[in-house]
C-alpha cells in the first residue's frame, strides 16, 4: 500500500477537521443556539463569507484562548507566532506546498485572532498593542501572497491575479486607516481580512487534494491548484472592487460634511453619517 504524500495528508487533515468543526458546532447551534460573541456582530455578515462560519471559528478558538490565559501567554507573543507562521506558509506555498502552506496559514490565521481575544481576556488590550498587531497584519499578508506570486512566477497571467489579491487586501486596510485618520467611519464592504484569510487557507486545502486527484497528465500540462487560484480571483476582484466603492462612500462622506455636496440617501450613507465605528481590515 502506498503512503499518501505528506503535502496530501496535510491538505486532507486540513479537510476533515473543518468538515469535523462543522459538524460539532452544527451540533452545538441545534442544542443551545449559536454562539455570541460581540466581535462577530461588529464584524457583520458578508455575501461572500457566512456570520454562521465566523461564529465557528471563534467558537472553535475558545479552548485555545482560555489555556494561554491560563499560560499566562502575552497576546504580543501570540501576535509574533501569527508573523512567523504566516511567513512559513509563504515560503511553503511559493515551493507548491499547498498542504504545509494550509496548515501553516491557518496557524497564522489562528494566532492572529486569538492575540485579540487573549488580550481581552488578560485586561491587557491597547491601542498599542492594536499598532503592533495591524503592523503584523500588513507584513503577514503580504508574505502570504507574496508566496502566490512567486509560485506563479512563469505563468503571467496568474501571476498578475496574485499581484491583484495582494494589491486588494492592502486597498481594504488602507480605505479603513484613511476613513478613521479623517474621522470618517470605515463603509461596510466585502472581502475583509478574515474574509481574504478564509479563501486562502480554503484555496491552498483543496488545492493539495485537487493537484493530486484532479489536476493530472495529460489532463492538464501542469498542475496549479485550481482551488487556490480560484481562491486568488475572488479576492482579486472582490477585494478591489470593494475598496473601489469604500473610497466612493468616504468621498461622499467627506464632501457631505464638508458641505460641498450631499450624498445620496442609502443604507451605507445613513451607516457613515450614524458614525459606527467598525474595524474592516
Amino acid at each position: 500500500m502506498n503512503t499518501p504524500p505528506p503535502d496530501l495528508l496535510l491538505g486532507g487533515a486540513m479537510v476533515v477537521g473543518a468538515a469535523g468543526v462543522a459538524v460539532l458546532y452544527g451540533v452545538r447551534t441545534l442544542r443551545r443556539g449559536r454562539a455570541q460573541f460581540d466581535r462577530v456582530e461588529q464584524v457583520g455578515n458578508s455575501k461572500f463569507v457566512s456570520s454562521w462560519l465566523v461564529e465557528m471559528g471563534y467558537w472553535a478558538m475558545q479552548p485555545f484562548a482560555r489555556l494561554l490565559r491560563a499560560l499566562g501567554m502575552s497576546a504580543n507573543v501570540i501576535t509574533w507566532w501569527s508573523l512567523v507562521f504566516g511567513l512559513l506558509a509563504a515560503v511553503a506555498l511559493a515551493f507548491g506546498w499547498f498542504g504545509a502552506a494550509a496548515v501553516l496559514g491557518l496557524c497564522s490565521v489562528v494566532s492572529d485572532a486569538l492575540d485579540g481575544i487573549v488580550a481581552r481576556m488578560l485586561g491587557t488590550s491597547s491601542e498599542a498593542g492594536e499598532v503592533f498587531d495591524a503592523a503584523v497584519d500588513r507584513y503577514t499578508e503580504f508574505a502570504m501572497l507574496a508566496g502566490a506570486v512567486v509560485l506563479y512566477r512563469n505563468q503571467l497571467p496568474w501571476m498578475i491575479v496574485a499581484l491583484g489579491a495582494m494589491h486588494g487586501s492592502f486597498m481594504i486596510s488602507y480605505s479603513t486607516a484613511k476613513a478613521e485618520a479623517m474621522g470618517i467611519a470605515p463603509p461596510k464592504g466585502a472581502m475583509r481580512r478574515h474574509e481574504r484569510a478564509i479563501y486562502w487557507v480554503t484555496g491552498t486545502s483543496l488545492a493539495a487534494l485537487s493537484v493530486k486527484f484532479v489536476e493530472l497528465p495529460p489532463r492538464v500540462a501542469q498542475p496549479l491548484g485550481i482551488p487556490f487560484l480560484f481562491a486568488l480571483t475572488m479576492i482579486a476582484v472582490v477585494a478591489n472592487a470593494s475598496a473601489a466603492r469604500r473610497f466612493w462612500l468616504i468621498y461622499l462622506a467627506v464632501r457631505a460634511r464638508d458641505g460641498k455636496a450631499q450624498p445620496p440617501v442609502s443604507s451605507d450613507a445613513q451607516h457613515l453619517e450614524k458614525g459606527h465605528l467598525e474595524k474592516a481590515s
